[in-house]
């Protein structure tokens, strides 16, 4: 899932406990929590193939802002009940195409202003497994307001009940607090 480029969306800076107190910090894990479940379940991540690096034991590396960001998302997914596997294999499906947008529309002047990015997830696991439909399981949309230009709003959701539950996650929220950490997308501050 790594990209080649200068950006600095993609550029390695971070060590690993860096982006590790940074996510305690967005979720309120405490030192304990952070040393053990947080911990853990990063781990887990990394065994899996998320962020698509592959170390030896004991092996310096650094995080990107984007490598941060599929963490901070994947814990999100995780913390509502989706499998790990299936994340990384949800990520490897719609990293590129749907979540990196998520993640520049949550750091944007936009998102900054008060519209703030929203990711919506439909955790229909049983029934893309069982082959009865695709699911599509990522979305994104703006704050609701009548005037939105955006190719979805809450609105549409309500009006079609048969697509099952969706649970929203405030992208712009998330990583406002990731940035407070210390972890950011540019050093200037800028998306």
């Amino acid at each position: 899932m790594v990209r080649k480029g200068s950006d600095s969306f993609v550029e390695p800076r971070y060590r690993y406990g860096a982006v590790e107190t940074a996510l305690a910090k967005v979720f309120g894990a405490d030192a304990k929590a952070q040393a053990g479940v947080l911990r853990g379940r990063i781990k887990h991540f990394q065994k899996l193939g998320l962020p698509g690096l592959e170390v030896g034991k004991g092996a310096r590396v650094l995080y990107s802002y984007e490598q941060a960001a599929q963490w901070l998302i994947g814990l999100f997914l995780n913390d509502i009940g989706i499998e790990p596997r299936t994340i990384v294999e949800l990520f490897n499906e719609y990293w590129a195409e749907r979540l990196v947008i998520g993640v520049k529309w949550a750091t944007d002047t936009t998102a900054k202003a008060g519209n703030p990015a929203l990711l919506t997830v439909r955790p229909q696991q049983m029934l893309a497994r069982f082959g009865k439909r695709k699911v599509e399981f990522f979305g994104l949309l703006r704050r609701f307001t009548p005037r939105s230009k955006e190719p979805e709003t809450i609105g549409m959701f309500l009006d079609h009940p048969e697509d099952g539950a969706i649970t929203v996650f405030n992208l712009t929220h998330a990583f406002t607090q990731l940035e407070a950490a210390g972890i950011r997308w540019r050093e200037d501050g800028r998306p």
